[in-house]
């Protein structure tokens, strides 16, 4: 075996772009921490944040702020398009899955939700969170601390009848199969 120091290979856990300028790309990095280009090219990434680079997200109405995370739902968000990040996940308490889910409110990317063993708000970019829900898991059955916790969050915006139908559906499939899906109406 030969040693290529300068082999440019990264698998990437996710990725997300700048709407205003797609060629603005992030993308979390595993081992790599979450790195960006700029320019769209492939050989200008630089890191931005550590650990492992789980899903960035970039506000889609104002790209100076930017969301990294890595391991167990270390949540940071940066005010000045990802020079510098402030850790904004000190007040999410519960159990906290290897990759927590975090997702922007459909219409206004001020506010975000995190699951942790609970769905989390935040209205402020971060700098406060309200838990919105109780415990949505069964616990972590005394194994480890990441299981028993929120996997996937889902928000939308102005249901029609037809996505609400689709709502009153899955609590009836829910009771059915005995899994756990939570359904709240955000007027917030």
């Amino acid at each position: 075996w030969t040693k290529l120091p300068n082999l440019p290979c990264n698998q990437f856990y996710a990725i997300d772009v700048n709407e205003q300028n797609p060629l603005q790309r992030y993308g979390g990095l595993q081992d790599n921490g979450t790195n960006r280009t700029l320019s769209g090219n492939v050989d200008d990434w630089v890191s931005i944040l550590g650990g492992d680079g789980f899903r960035p997200l970039v506000d889609p109405t104002n790209a100076q702020h930017i969301y990294a995370e890595y391991q167990y739902g270390e949540l940071f968000h940066s005010s000045d398009g990802g020079f510098n990040f402030d850790y904004i996940a000190g007040s999410l308490t519960g159990r906290k899955n290897w990759l927590m889910p975090v997702e922007f409110h459909p219409t206004n990317p001020a506010t975000l939700f995190a699951g942790t063993s609970s769905l989390w708000r935040t209205t402020n970019r971060g700098t406060s969170w309200t838990s919105i829900s109780p415990d949505l898991t069964d616990g972590d059955g005394g194994i480890n601390t990441t299981f028993g916790t929120i996997t996937t969050i889902g928000a939308g915006a102005n249901w029609s009848p037809a996505e609400r139908l689709n709502q009153h559906l899955l609590e009836i499939m829910k009771r059915k199969s005995q899994q756990r899906a939570w359904v709240r109406e955000d007027t917030e």
